[in-house]
């Protein structure tokens, strides 16, 4: 009952990397249409993408002003405007970012006579146009990402290009990245608007997964950022990462790759020293297709990656192993242990375990639909899958001890991701963006050879050392420097398991005019939580001998399970000592972005986020009586409330302002 005990911290705790926190996928095309340093109202504006046939029109208003919201990021895209009794000019190579407004003055040449030809001009020759940028970003798009040397082809690799990031390879750092000094676990990660963060934190930053969870080869841009003043993003300490998907066009694109390493690959000689190294192969292949499915209207992009092999687990039996040596077991203990187990017990133990056994999926999938000039549809799926092998109960030193493969238990990650999104345009002022999403996320601690039998600890002794010291209690670890042969699902792993599913969705409503660019926004998700973690479900038995093994003689035993029913489970069920619960987020904002003068833009808004859970854990007698008085806090004695509190009501209000200024 433990997790229930602490369900309202852990839910606490949970708020952060799970609520509601949607990130903009699309961008806009602003600017100011004039001539001879006077504004040109009416004038006819069409951005148009050649790669997709997208077509987006406007008028500009009194002030000469026109802004086009909704637009797929990247590009190139083309600019055509048009006025009576001006020259038409139009502006190529325009390259959008996502999540901000492309500024692109234009002025036109007077065509009293009515005779002169079309300007062309490309977007880099104009002095003032660029992309307004909401806080410090860095930006990378998919021809600068294939030119960025990635050995994993890792989403890290791309994160520690931002100046605030900072990559941990130290060998217990996992290859963390954080930002501007804050806990990598505290990162947001959002593959095309929505967020994929590890929920509870379990590895080593905000990703879900070791590697990246998207194949590099869709990644249409990257955007990195860590102070962000749109309202749209919270939710996070570190670092903001967003991922755009690749989107299809009108021509067929596709990529492949294939890398192998093995241990014909890796030197075996310095000079005179010769080195033994174990057999391995690891192979990673993956390919991108994109396309039309009808020109101009509806587009594919599919990719995926695979990653199979591991390197070799170095601990082993002295005579038996791939570089470290497990003092006091030999494998001729190993093999008679394994032979009483299946024997006595009808259990195999998997015997000792050679390769960590990698393995990693990753599949993205989308659509994209021209619906018409003014509509445009997309949706998006992901899915991503990790695993490795990892040992148990094995200690090169003193006391050692080895577990097999039994023992051993699977690392990993699973996940689900969904994205429908509708953008629309009602007038050249007013548009709307809405969308649903959906993830389902598994944390896997799997018993490598599966659950059904308890954890066996046996000394490799022949025979028990307490009748020799004269102990008059049960052994419970190994004498006279001999190793402990451990097989069966390990303590941890006989009830483990962690999953979560989140809904959700948003709707904006965004009203360009006279210069300023508001957006409203809400946005509603919903999070359902099932972890379950009980040690010793199915036992764990220590035998002080390989004799005491045979005899079925246990020095000691651990046993833990659930007491009382919860969850609709009876008592005695592992499961019922599980934490069950779901919550709500709602988030409210405001935002308004003013062009004061071509050359500064200023932002200012607000975001509210308010949470509800009708899920309490039971009051606990114990908590109770402990915090009766409540407790020194800083020095200070507080009130402390009863643990069954849950985060219903808890809110959040963050008013933000910025400003960009070119001198």
């Amino acid at each position: 009952m433990r997790n229930n005990l602490f369900l309202g911290a852990a839910a606490i705790a949970l708020i952060a990397p799970m609520t509601a926190s949607a990130q903009e996928t699309t961008s806009s095309i602003r600017g100011t249409v004039t001539a001879n340093g006077a504004p040109v109202n009416g004038a006819t504006v069409e951005i148009t993408s050649p790669s997709t046939g997208s077509r987006s029109t406007a008028t500009t208003d009194t002030s000469g002003t026109f802004n086009v919201n909704g637009l797929r990021p990247g590009g190139p895209y083309t600019v055509a405007v048009a006025a009576a009794g001006y020259g038409s000019k139009q502006v190529t190579d325009v390259n959008i970012t996502v999540a901000q407004a492309f500024d692109l003055p234009i002025d036109l040449a007077t065509d009293a006579a009515g005779g002169a030809d079309e300007i062309v001009v490309t977007a880099a020759s104009l002095p003032n146009a660029r992309s307004i940028s909401q806080g410090p970003t860095t930006v990378l798009n998919a021809r600068q990402i294939a030119n960025i040397a990635s050995v994993n082809r890792d989403i890290r690799d791309l994160e520690r290009r931002d100046p605030f990031a900072r990559l941990d390879d130290s060998p217990s750092g996992g290859r963390s990245v954080s930002f501007a000094g804050q806990n990598a676990r505290y990162n947001r990660f959002t593959v095309d608007g929505v967020s994929v963060s590890d929920n509870f934190g379990l590895n080593s930053d905000g990703l879900p997964s070791r590697r990246s969870p998207i194949p590099l080869d869709a990644i249409g841009q990257f955007q990195a950022q860590v102070a962000p003043y749109d309202v749209r993003q919270g939710n996070f300490q570190g670092g903001a990462i967003n991922i755009v998907l690749k989107s299809g066009t009108n021509d067929f694109h596709g990529t492949g790759f294939y890398s192998q390493s093995r241990d014909e690959f890796v030197g075996k000689r310095t000079k005179d020293l010769r080195v033994s190294v174990p057999n391995f192969k690891t192979e990673n292949y993956g390919a991108e297709l994109s396309g039309p499915i009808i020109k101009d209207k509806l587009f594919f992009m599919v990719a995926g990656e695979r990653l199979r092999g591991g390197r070799p687990i170095a601990e082993g039996p002295t005579d038996n192993n791939a570089g470290t040596s497990i003092l006091g077991i030999s494998q001729a203990q190993v093999d008679q242990i394994s032979a009483i187990a299946k024997s006595v017990y009808n259990y195999d133990t998997g015997g000792v375990l050679r390769n960590l056994g990698d393995k990693d999926d990753r599949v993205v999938a989308k659509i994209d639909a021209n619906i018409t000039d003014k509509q445009r549809l997309s949706l998006t799926y992901t899915y991503a899958n990790d695993a490795i092998n990892l040992l148990q109960n094995t200690f090169p030193t003193a006391p050692t001890g080895l577990g097999l493969a039994s023992n051993a238990y699977i690392q990993g990650n699973r996940l689900h991701t969904g994205v429908a999104q509708l953008n629309s345009e009602w007038s050249d002022s007013f548009s709307t963006e809405v969308r649903g999403f959906y993830k389902n996320y598994t944390r896997i601690q799997d018993p490598l050879l599966g659950r059904g039998f308890a954890q066996f600890r046996v000394c490799t002794n022949p025979t028990s050392t307490a009748a020799t010291a004269g102990l008059t209690v049960s052994p419970t670890a190994c004498e006279n420097n001999a190793g402990t042969v451990s097989f069966g699902p390990d303590s941890s792993r006989q009830t483990n398991e962690l999953r979560t599913e989140t809904w959700g969705g948003l709707v904006q409503a965004r009203l360009t005019m006279n210069d300023h660019d508001v957006r409203v926004f809400t946005e509603v998700s919903s999070v359902s939580i099932f972890n379950s973690f009980l040690q010793n479900s199915a036992g764990s038995y220590y035998f002080d001998s390989i004799a005491d093994l045979q005899n079925r003689n246990a020095g000691s035993f651990a046993y833990g399970n659930a007491i009382v029913g919860n969850n609709g489970l009876a008592a005695l069920d592992p499961n019922a000592a599980a934490a069950q619960f779901g919550y709500q987020s709602y988030t409210f904002g405001v935002m308004d972005s003013w062009k004061v003068t071509p050359t500064l833009n200023v932002s200012f808004g607000a975001r509210y986020d308010l949470y509800a859970m009708d899920d309490n854990p039971p009051l606990s007698a114990a908590f109770a009586a402990r915090y009766a008085n409540g407790a020194i806090v800083n020095g200070q004695r507080v009130n402390i409330n009863n643990n069954s509190a849950n985060i219903s009501g808890f809110d959040l209000f963050q008013p933000r302002a910025g400003f960009d200024w070119k001198p």
